[in-house]
C-alpha cells in the first residue's frame, strides 16, 4: 500500500542492493518467489497505481549504486510517465502484463544500456524503427501483443540473443532474417506465419526455434515435425541450391516433394534419396532441360513416376532403386541423354519399350524386381555395356542366357526381334536349357531353330503353327510333345557324329503318335539310340526324306511301299540285315544310303554296285513278285542267283544276260511255276 517513496541519499542505500522491484501487495501475498513475480498475473486493480508511479523520487531514478533491474509487472500501466527520460541506469526492464498499446518511450540516455526488455502481454501493435538504438539489447520478449509485422532493424541488433514474438499476428518473416546472426533463441509460436524462408538456414548460431501453432506451409510438415536442427539443415540445403543449382536433400524423412523444393530454379542435379516420398508431383517436370546431371530418388516409397519426366531430356543418370515402382512410364524413352538407369529393388513387372533406342544409355540395373521378360528392342542399343536383371523371375530370355551375360542376352533379344517379322525364331548356340514359348510374344512362328543347346523337352510350347523344328545336338528326351505340331514339315533331332554326350541324352524311340503329322516331309534322327521304328511311321505318307543313320535299328517297318513320296532314305551304320524288297516300289526314291550295314538281302554283289543298281534290282523284284511274274536280272554282274529270287513263288520267267553267273542254284530247279530260264551267255564252267 505504498503511497510515496522515501527520500534517501544514494549513500544510505544498502550496498548489496542490485535489483528494485515494486510489487502490489496482493501479488506479494500470492507469489513469493521472484520467478512467480515476473510471470504471474495481476488480478487486483488499483486506480491509484499509475499516480504512485509518477511520484518516484529522483534519488531512485539516478542512483548509481543500483544495477538497474526494474520489474513493473501487472501494474495496469497504459503508458510511462515523462520522468522515465531521466532513467539512465536501467539494464533490465520488465513491463509484462500491462495495458501498453504503444512501444514505451525509453530514456534516450539509457537506450544503449538496456540488455533485457520484457513487454509480454500488452497491446503493442508496432515496434518502432528506432529499436536499432538498443545496441546492447540481448533479450526481447514481446509475446502476446498485437504485432502484425516486425521492422527489419530488429534483425540487425548486434547483441540480440533471445527474441520472443510468440502469440502475435505476424504473417511473415522476410529474408532479412539472415542478418540475425547473433540470435540463439527465437520463439514464433502462435502467429500466422506460412513460410519459413530459406534464409533461416544460415542461422547456425540459433540453438532454438519455436514455430508451433502457425499455419506453416513451407517447409513441409514432415520437416517441421523433426525439430529446428533438421529445419535449419534442410533450409540451408535449399538456400545453397538456389545458388549452386545443385539440390541435395537426402535423409530428411521427406514425405513429399514440397513446394519449396519446386521453387528452386534451373536445377542441374538433385538428390532426394533416403526419404519417405510416395509420389512425385507433376511440377517436377518444370526443371526440364536444366536437369543435366543426375536425379537420385533411391530409397523412398515411390509407387509411380509422372509422365512429366519426359522434360528431363538432358538428364544423365536416374536412380530410382529401392522404391515401390511397378511400372516405368513410356515417357522414359524421351530421356535421350540418359546414360545410367538404376531401378533395382522395386516391384517392376516389365521394362518400358523403347529403352534400346536411347542413344547414350550404357547401364541398366533392374535387379530384384518381378520382371518375367525383357523387351526385344533392347537389342537395338549400340551403347549398352551393362545390364543387370539378377533376382528376377525372367523367363525370356531363359535363365541360362541371362547367366551367360550381356552378349548372349543381346543376341537372344535380337533374334526374337527378327522373328517378329521373319517368323523364324533362331535360338541356335545359346546354351538354352529350357524354352517357354508362352512368354515369347512372337505369334505365327513358322521355323524354330534350336541347334546346339541343352534343351530336354518342348512340353510347354504350343507348336501347332510351326513348320520346321531343328534341334540338332540337344539332349531331347522324347518326341511326344512334337506330335502336337500338326503343321510341321521338317523335324531334325539329330546329333553330331563327334558329340561326346552320353547315350542317355539321346532319343531311344519314336512315338507312334508321329503318324498324326501328315505334313511331315523330313524326319532326321541321325546319331541317336533308336532301336525300332513304330509301324505307324509308314502312314506318314508325306515323307520325302527319312534319315535314320547311326542308330540301333535292326529292321525297317513293313509297309514302306506306302511312302510313295519318299526320295531319300538313309539307314547307314545300323545293324540292318534286310532291305525290304518293297522299297523297289518307291518310284521317287533316288538316294538310299546303307553304308556299314551288314546287309544280306539284297546280296552283297548287288549292294556293292551302289544305290542305283540296288534300287533297280529291288524294283525288278517287286514287279516280278507282284505284277508280271517275269524277272530280268540282266546286266547286274551277278556271279550267283540271289536267294531272294528263289522265294518268289509266282516267278514264271527268269532272264539273266551279260552276267558272270557260274552256276545255277539248285533252288531254281525246284521252283514249280518257273516256265522259262534264260542265261546268256553261258559260261563254260556252267
Amino acid at each position: 500500500d505504498l503511497h510515496s517513496f522515501p527520500t534517501r541519499r544514494s549513500s544510505d542505500l544498502p550496498q548489496a542492493v542490485r535489483e528494485l522491484v515494486l510489487v502490489p501487495p496482493c501479488v506479494q501475498q500470492r507469489k513469493q518467489s521472484e520467478e512467480a513475480l515476473i510471470s504471474g498475473a495481476m488480478d487486483s486493480e488499483k486506480s491509484e497505481t499509475e499516480e504512485n508511479m509518477k511520484k518516484l523520487p529522483a534519488e531512485c531514478r539516478t542512483n548509481e549504486g543500483v544495477t538497474g533491474v526494474l520489474v513493473l509487472s501487472n501494474w495496469n500501466l497504459h503508458d510511462l510517465p515523462p520522468e522515465w527520460n531521466s532513467l539512465s541506469d536501467v539494464q533490465s526492464l520488465c513491463l509484462e502484463h500491462n495495458f501498453l498499446s504503444v512501444w514505451p518511450q525509453l530514456p534516450d540516455a539509457g537506450m544503449s544500456c538496456i540488455t533485457a526488455l520484457d513487454l509480454t502481454s500488452n497491446s503493442i501493435e508496432i515496434i518502432p524503427e528506432d529499436i536499432q538504438l538498443l545496441i546492447a539489447l540481448k533479450a526481447l520478449h514481446v509475446s502476446h501483443n498485437q504485432l502484425s509485422y516486425l521492422p527489419v532493424q530488429i534483425w540487425k541488433l548486434p547483441s540480440l540473443r533471445i527474441l520472443d514474438i510468440s502469440h502475435n499476428h505476424i504473417a511473415s518473416i522476410g529474408n532479412v532474417i539472415k542478418s540475425a546472426t547473433t540470435l540463439r533463441s527465437l520463439n514464433l509460436t502462435g502467429n500466422k506465419i506460412k513460410v519459413l524462408v530459406d534464409e533461416f538456414g544460415v542461422l547456425t548460431g540459433l540453438m532454438e526455434l519455436k514455430y508451433a501453432a502457425n499455419p506453416i506451409e513451407q517447409p513441409h510438415e514432415s520437416i517441421l515435425a523433426q525439430g529446428w536442427n533438421t529445419v535449419r539443415s534442410y533450409l540451408a540445403r535449399l538456400l545453397d541450391a538456389h545458388v549452386s543449382q545443385q539440390l541435395s536433400v537426402p535423409s530428411f524423412k521427406l514425405a513429399a516433394v514440397a513446394a519449396e523444393i519446386l521453387h528452386v530454379q534451373h536445377v542441374s542435379e538433385a538428390d532426394a534419396s533416403n526419404n519417405e516420398l510416395e509420389e512425385l508431383p507433376v511440377l517436377i517436370g518444370s526443371w526440364g532441360a536444366h536437369l543435366t546431371h543426375h536425379m537420385w530418388l533411391h530409397h523412398n516409397h515411390i509407387k509411380s513416376l509422372p509422365v512429366e519426366i519426359k522434360a528431363w531430356v538432358n538428364l544423365i543418370e536416374l536412380r530410382i532403386d529401392h522404391n515401390k515402382l511397378q511400372y516405368l512410364p513410356p515417357a522414359m524413352t524421351c530421356l535421350h541423354s540418359l546414360r545410367r538407369l538404376i531401378a533395382g529393388h522395386n516391384r517392376l513387372l516389365e521394362m518400358p519399350l523403347g529403352l534400346g533406342y536411347l542413344p547414350e544409355l550404357s547401364v541398366i540395373s533392374m535387379e530384384c524386381n518381378k520382371l518375367s521378360s525383357l523387351p526385344f528392342d533392347l537389342c537395338a542399343s549400340s551403347s549398352l555395356t551393362q545390364l543387370s536383371v539378377d533376382d528376377n523371375p525372367v523367363r525370356t530370355p531363359p535363365q541360362s542366357v541371362v547367366l551367360a551375360g550381356l552378349r548372349q542376352i543381346m543376341s537372344f533379344l535380337k533374334r526374337m526381334e527378327e522373328a517378329s517379322s521373319s517368323y523364324i525364331l533362331d535360338l541356335r548356340s545359346l546354351q538354352l536349357e529350357a524354352i517357354d514359348y508362352e512368354v515369347m510374344p512372337v505369334p505365327g512362328i513358322k521355323q524354330l531353330l534350336l541347334q546346339e543347346n541343352k534343351i530336354r523337352t518342348l512340353s510347354q510350347m504350343p507348336l501347332h503353327d510351326v513348320e520346321k523344328i531343328d534341334m540338332h545336338n540337344n539332349p531331347l528326351e522324347s518326341l511326344d510333345p512334337i506330335v502336337t505340331a500338326t503343321s510341321i514339315q521338317q523335324l531334325k533331332v539329330s546329333h553330331s557324329g563327334h558329340s561326346q554326350e552320353d547315350s542317355d541324352s539321346r532319343l531311344s524311340s519314336i512315338p507312334p503318335g508321329l503318324s498324326a503329322l501328315q505334313s511331315l516331309q523330313l524326319l532326321d534322327v541321325t546319331y541317336n539310340m533308336i532301336h525300332s521304328l513304330p509301324p505307324s511311321l509308314v502312314f506318314v505318307t508325306s515323307l520325302t526324306a527319312l534319315k535314320l543313320s547311326h542308330n540301333r535299328l535292326k529292321e525297317l517297318p513293313s509297309g514302306m511301299r506306302q511312302l510313295q513320296l519318299l526320295k531319300i532314305l538313309e539307314i547307314s551304320f545300323n545293324p540292318i540285315v534286310i532291305i525290304p524288297v518293297e522299297l523297289g516300289l518307291l518310284t521317287l526314291l533316288r538316294r538310299l544310303r546303307f553304308d556299314e550295314c551288314p546287309i544280306e538281302s539284297p546280296c552283297r554283289a548287288i549292294a556293292q554296285q551302289g544305290v542305283a543298281v540296288t534300287l533297280q534290282y529291288l524294283h525288278r523284284l517287286c514287279n516280278a513278285q507282284e505284277k508280271t511274274g517275269c524277272l530280268d536280272l540282266s546286266g547286274l554282274a551277278l556271279t550267283d542267283v540271289p536267294e531272294e529270287v528263289a522265294i518268289i513263288t509266282s516267278l514264271r520267267e527268269l532272264k539273266i544276260e551279260n552276267s558272270g553267273l557260274q552256276k545255277i542254284p539248285s533252288g531254281l530247279l525246284s521252283m514249280r511255276n518257273l516256265e522259262q530260264l534264260s542265261v546268256i551267255p553261258l559260261s563254260p564252267m556252267l
